[in-house]
């Protein structure tokens, strides 16, 4: 790839990744919508046509690593991995 087309890329991708962002932000305020006429309604399931419209509490637990970390310093250090990624963007 020629320094020319390695620009016009990274144009089209900034240019691509602003529709896909403005695209991102229009799904999320018609999400909020839904959401607000689900609680209205005292909803977490309905019925939208064909299709199912779910709004539910979930409930989880996470490991709180760094609450253990700061308790027992040298197990988390004996346990801990690093890991390694690439990170791409276009600034």
């Amino acid at each position: 790839m020629t320094q020319t087309e390695f620009e016009a890329a990274a144009t089209e991708y900034r240019v691509k990744k602003a529709y896909a962002d403005e695209a991102a932000a229009a799904v999320d305020e018609v999400a909020e919508r839904l959401k607000a006429e689900m609680e209205a309604r005292g909803l977490e399931k309905a019925q939208a046509g064909i299709f199912e419209v779910r709004y539910q509490l979930i409930k989880g637990s996470r490991f709180d690593s760094n609450a253990f970390k700061a308790k027992y310093p040298e197990t988390f250090a004996e346990y801990s991995t690093e890991t390694e990624h690439m990170r791409f963007m276009v600034a």
